[in-house]
């Protein structure tokens, strides 16, 4: 749009008509109340100035513009732009002749003073310029048209700038009269509309200093949200204010301390002036700023006050402290004093009462403790010295020795008090004096009274000044205690000598009353008891007293014998007159007819029936259980404590464990083969933490990294008798002793079979079930519900049971042909290992030979050796093997049970129990400590050799000749990895040895291997095939005969167990099955027995003929397992690929992390490695085993657990690596959100 079509404003032409047309002024002040002055430039040009923003501008502002100019300038620009051409403003323009000028600088300031004298513009150009100013006399000023022209370019540049800064200024302006015209509208205040405004501020020359209505528009909107954040500062100031009040207010509040509710700070500050000027959220977040406040200056004030009690309590202790080293310089105290005794001595000190007034720290005795510890570290450091030089001396100290004496002996003078010396004066620490004997003085030692009369008075002393006589005190009291002991022991020993000795009089049947003294002598003088008793006099003695006590018995049994002769005399007298009155009752009734007589005679046969059975007096009892073994503590710690309470325990011996303790204690076994995690209890982990309560964790042994380790039989044998037996009821804690001689089925309904055999039959000395002693008996019929079994007892009583569990059944130890007339003969020195009884050996300088290859053999070889044997030699038919535990780990868990359990067949389940069991092994502490013997030359151990004969050499005290042969079918290398002991190993020449004693340690058989396959149980009537090589067929779940109420544990139940039956681990499987089976005997429904008896009679016939043994212990499972339809783990991680000089370790340390159903294990690894590189971390996952190999790059880890403590969904398992920390975590994603206590399981 030009600028002549620009409409002007009414109020401007209104202001124009009315104006005078008198002139402008040249220069005039600025109005009031603008910031803007006027000024001149020294050229004469006027520019204004805002002393505000510190602003200078050419063109006039705004503000000092009166509507006459502005007229003036709308006219001269509808005149210029008329016109087109540029115009000199009048009287700008000089003429007459060019001025000179110096410089070629003085001459261009004169040229842009004329151009800026004629009114050039930015918008004009150097044509039309040049026309209108050519005629100036400074026009000429600058020579050449060039440098008019370039002058003319730097004043147009100039300008250009001038005029933007000046329209910017201009903007700015309009802007700020914008925003002071919205201000003072009164009309904006209830409606902030731009509409509102444009109607009411239009003719405001403040409103169209603002160029366009878009701008006017957007600087309104700007001015809205100015004032609405003005406003919103406003409020937020304001109630900071009030805050600040209540703030003040609170604070200086009493009542308020630190736990005031707010509600009671609501009520109290109702009504209060600076409580009602704030919101209510503004008030409860200042009353928790002002209690957060209170309570910090509340938790400071104690912590102050805690500290000043921590340090008034320190300095307590620290005088206490003195206190007592002071009794200790003054020797009131010893290393041996009691705190009693301290107690005495400090009770009514003030610094003993101020450390019991103390609230925290170290009590008093525990102070006294601390000061014991010194004393004693500090007594032992001089005891050293004291005991080399009384050695040096030869001095022995006895229960007669004077203090004075030693200490003269040892050239101390005595001291005035004895501080050590107790209630006799002698003796510290309540020791009273024992009677008897002192000391024996052997050769080479003098006594305290004859070193101190030999070493005189002023001898030099033996001792230096740093050791106080107080040592020397407490070292004397030491020695006449262990001297007293000594006494004491020797006591209790010919006590025990002595009661041995009356022992064997009283089990000697061969002495009678009437027996001399000289033949008793000739009876007894064999006897180790005859040995140990040395005194003559008091063997005749005791021989006296028990001849007498003989005596006495002998007339008290004729004095009953005469009595009972007497009463027989009065009892035929008073048959001879009941015999009379029958006589004249006969005679009454002898009209009486045949049949009345006979009605009276069935009467009288059945009252004596009934007095008969009554005197019986049959017992009843829900479930007996054969033997007081391992198996049945396991069984019988599991079921309900009610089915407990009916229970009966039967066993020859009468006490828990006796045949269990008996054994180990006879081999001398340290270290079970069985996992600390394999024990008798309900509780899983309760045997570990027993241990760490007693305190004995030092008994365990960690032989394989990252399993349980073992414990020790006595740890194993205290746990069971005082741990798992206390929490029996009292029925299972006391064991019937007794023997079983026959069973018999009781029926209450049905009919049994008519013969009248039994079940079970028995050596009375045990329970030992012979295999040839019932294969003559009848069979009998159990396909009926019999109503129980009645147990007939070695005793005479009876017993009837609902159920009968042989949770035993003793093995017979396999003796080989060449021993068979020998072992255990007398005179022979052949002797089988269950016979053995090493304490009572005496090996001294004697040669045994040991034939066996397990750990029995080598548990014997090791024992004889320490006990003094000359030669111990261990021959062994094959090379020894090593392996950390009796069965191999995967039959503990799902990799090979559950293709085992799947196996339809028995014959090939028995040979993969041979299998696994084939061959007598060695865990590797045994390995270890048999190698360092050999090495030391402690063993000879001979390899693939086979015992072919065994000679006694000369006469009946020769030794005995055992011939070697090398054995035959021995494939593969004839000596292990032990150090080199044989002379020939795997030669085939034969090889003899001479030898005192042979242990024969070949193992052991629950059914022998020439026998025929037939146990007691075969005597039960069931569909053929009930037996597979000795074992019984019975049901896996249950572990129940089929067709009758007979369980079975132990090594019997191999068939449904697997290898590991008889084992601790097995036992604790297979007693688990049998309790919830026993625990369902009274429920409704088919009973176990039956459901076992279908299950065989619909199985196949098995097949007679066993398979061999498989070479792996895992192949005959290969086909079976891929048709199991559960979750398995892999056979193995395939590492065919890895270096075969890289080192594998097994992690055996974890940390494990259990969240509901997740579970993480973190595993350290020694080097960092990546889950992206080929075989850096593989995993394999089943439903209860994992198994995970991290390789790095010096070494490979392995975690491998074959059996975890419950299931997991491998599905959602997975792994994580982190190669910052060297952390490899295993996510485990559990079947329930149960807690697991261990990773492990059982």
């Amino acid at each position: 749009m030009l600028l002549q079509e620009l409409p002007v404003p009414a109020w401007l032409s209104r202001l124009a008509q009315a104006a005078p047309r008198a002139a402008v002024p040249s220069a005039a002040p600025s109005g009031p109340g603008s910031a803007w002055t006027e000024h001149t430039a020294p050229d004469g040009r006027k520019y204004y100035y805002n002393a505000g923003t510190k602003q200078s501008v050419w063109t006039k502002p705004v503000e000092l513009q009166t509507p006459e100019a502005a007229l003036k300038a709308v006219e001269a620009a509808r005149s210029g732009a008329k016109a087109g051409v540029f115009v000199a403003q009048p009287g700008s323009i000089q003429t007459g002749p060019t001025p000179h000028h110096a410089t070629t600088a003085e001459a261009k300031d004169a040229f842009k003073a004329l151009l800026n004298e004629t009114g050039v513009s930015s918008t004009n150009s150097w044509d039309e310029v040049s026309r209108a100013i050519m005629a100036d006399k400074r026009f000429g000023s600058l020579k050449t048209l060039g440098e008019r022209k370039a002058a003319f370019n730097e004043f147009v540049q100039q300008r250009r700038k001038e005029e933007a800064e000046a329209a910017r200024a201009a903007r700015m302006a309009a802007k700020e009269g914008f925003y002071e015209l919205l201000d003072g509208c009164r009309a904006l205040d209830a409606l902030p509309k731009f509409s509102r405004a444009r109607d009411e501020l239009e003719l405001d020359p403040r409103w169209l200093a603002v160029a366009s209505a878009r701008e006017r528009e957007e600087l309104f909107e700007d001015w809205v949200e100015e004032r609405a954040r003005a406003e919103k500062e406003r409020h937020r100031l304001e109630r900071k204010r009030a805050q600040n009040a209540l703030r003040d207010l609170l604070e200086g509040a009493s009542w308020l301390v630190a736990g005031t509710p707010w509600r009671r700070a609501q009520d109290r500050l109702a009504g209060v002036p600076e409580f009602e000027a704030v919101d209510a959220a503004g008030r409860l977040e200042v009353f928790r700023e002002v209690m957060e406040e209170v309570e910090k200056r509340e938790k400071e004030a104690a912590a102050r006050a805690r500290e000043e009690l921590v340090r008034s309590e320190r300095a307590n202790r620290a005088a206490f402290r003195e206190l007592l080293a002071d009794l200790r310089a003054r020797g009131a105290v010893h290393a041996r004093s009691r705190w009693r005794e301290a107690l005495a001595l400090v009770e009514a000190e003030p610094a003993y009462l101020a450390v019991e007034r103390n609230t925290t720290g170290s009590r008093p005795r525990e102070l006294f403790e601390d000061l014991l510890e010194d004393m004693e570290k500090a007594y032992l450091e001089d005891r050293a010295e004291i005991k080399a030089v009384v050695a040096e001396r030869g001095l022995v100290v006895d229960i007669d020795s004077k203090l004075e004496d030693f200490l003269a002996a040892l050239g101390r003078a005595a001291p005035a008090e004895a501080a050590p010396a107790g209630k006799d004066g002698a003796a510290a620490d309540g020791m009273d004096r024992g009677d008897g004997e002192g000391k024996d003085v052997s050769a080479g030692e003098v006594t305290v009274a004859q070193g101190a009369q030999a070493l005189g008075a002023g001898a030099e002393p033996a001792l230096p000044d740093s050791i106080p006589t107080q040592s020397l005190q407490l070292y004397f009291v030491e020695q006449q205690g262990l001297a007293r002991d000594e006494i004491a022991k020797r006591e209790k020993e010919h006590r025990y000598q002595r009661e041995d000795f009356s022992r064997l009089l009283r089990h000697e049947r061969r002495i009678e009353a009437e027996t001399p003294w000289e033949d008793a002598v000739q009876l007894l003088e064999k006897e180790p008891e005859w040995k140990e008793l040395e005194s003559l006099e008091e063997k005749r003695e005791l021989f006296d007293a028990f001849i007498a006590k003989l005596k006495a018995k002998e007339a008290e049994r004729a004095e009953r014998k005469k009595s009972r002769r007497d009463d027989d005399r009065s009892d035929d007298e008073r048959r001879d007159r009941k015999r009379h009155k029958h006589k004249k009752d006969r005679k009454r009734h002898h009209g009486d007819s045949e049949d009345e007589r006979d009605g009276k005679r069935d009467r009288r046969s059945r009252d004596r029936s009934r007095s008969e059975s009554q005197r019986r007096s049959m017992e009843e009892c829900r479930v007996v259980i054969l033997g007081a073994e391992m198996e049945a503590l396991q069984l019988v710690s599991l079921l309900p404590r009610s089915l407990q309470q009916q229970c009966m325990v039967l066993d020859h011996a009468g006490s828990w464990l006796s045949r269990w303790t008996t054994a180990w204690r006879g081999l001398g076994i340290q270290h079970l083969r069985s996992p600390v995690t394999h024990h008798p209890g309900p509780e899983p982990g309760a045997f570990s933490a027993w241990i760490e309560k007693q305190g004995r964790s030092g008994e365990l042994l960690e032989a394989v990294p990252g399993y349980s380790p073992l414990p020790t039989a006595r740890l194993l044998e205290d746990y069971c008798l005082s741990k798992v037996v206390k929490a029996l009821p009292p029925c299972l804690q006391r064991i019937r002793q007794d023997t079983l001689e026959r069973v018999e089925p009781t029926p209450y309904q049905g009919t049994a079979s008519e013969s009248d055999g039994c079940l079970f039959n028995s050596r009375p000395d045990s329970l030992f079930l012979d295999a040839c002693q019932v294969t003559h008996l009848p069979p009998l019929s159990f396909m009926f519900d019999p109503g129980g079994l009645t147990l007939h007892l070695g005793s005479g009583a009876e017993v009837l049971t609902r159920a009968l569990v042989v949770s035993r059944v003793d093995s017979r130890p396999l003796i080989p042909p060449w021993a068979a007339d020998l072992v255990d003969r007398e005179g022979t020195a052949v002797r089988s290992a269950h016979r053995l009884r090493l304490a009572e050996e005496e090996l001294a300088g004697r040669s045994v030979a040991v034939v066996g290859g397990g750990m029995t053999s080598v548990t014997l070889a090791l024992a004889a050796a320490a006990r003094g044997a000359r030669a111990v030699t261990l021959v062994a038919r094959r090379p020894l093997r090593q392996a950390p535990f009796e069965v191999g780990v995967g039959w503990q868990g799902p990799k090979l049970m559950v293709p085992f359990a799947g196996q339809p067949d028995p014959a090939t389940r028995l040979a993969a129990c041979r299998a696994a069991r084939a061959g007598a092994t060695i865990n590797g502490p045994a390995w270890e400590v048999l190698a360092a013997a050999v090495r030391r030359g402690d063993v000879a151990v001979r390899e693939g050799r086979t015992v072919e004969r065994v000679a006694r050499e000369g006469d009946a005290g020769g030794g005995l000749e055992v011939r070697l042969e090398a054995t035959r079918g021995l494939h593969g290398a004839c000596a292990s990895a032990l150090p080199a002991s044989d002379p020939s190993p795997g030669s085939n020449e034969g090889e003899s040895l001479t030898v005192d004693e042979v242990w024969v340690a070949c193992g052991a058989a629950t059914v022998p291997a020439d026998s025929a396959p037939f146990t007691v149980l075969d005597a039960l009537s069931l569909p053929g095939g009930l037996f597979v090589g000795g074992y019984p067929r019975c049901d896996d779940a249950s572990l129940v005969l089929p067709g009758a109420p007979v369980y079975v544990l132990g090594r019997t139940a191999m068939l449904a167990c697997g290898p590991t039956a008889g084992t601790l681990g097995g036992n604790r499987e297979a007693a688990k099955r049998v309790a919830a089976s026993l625990a369902r005997l009274d429920m409704a429904g088919e009973k176990a027995w039956h459901a076992a008896a279908g299950k065989l009679q619909a199985a196949p016939a098995p097949r007679l003929e066993l398979l061999p043994p498989p070479e792996a212990e895992g192949a005959m499972w290969q086909a079976p397992r891929k048709k199991v339809p559960v979750a398995r783990e892999p056979d193995r991680i395939d590492v065919s690929d890895l270096p075969p000089n890289l080192p594998r370790k097994e992690l055996g340390q974890y940390r494990m992390i259990d969240e509901g159903f997740d579970l993480t294990l973190v595993l350290q690894l020694e080097e960092p490695v990546t889950k992206d590189q080929v075989l850096r971390v593989r995993t394999a996952f089943d439903w209860q085993s994992l198994e995970v190999w991290a390789v790095g790059q010096i070494q490979a880890f392995h975690l491998h657990v074959p059996k975890l403590w419950g299931r997991i969904l491998p599905g959602k398992c997975g792994i994580k690596v982190n190669v910052r920390t060297k952390k490899l975590f295993v996510c485990l994603y559990k079947e329930t959100d149960a807690e697991w206590r261990y990773l492990k399981g059982f």
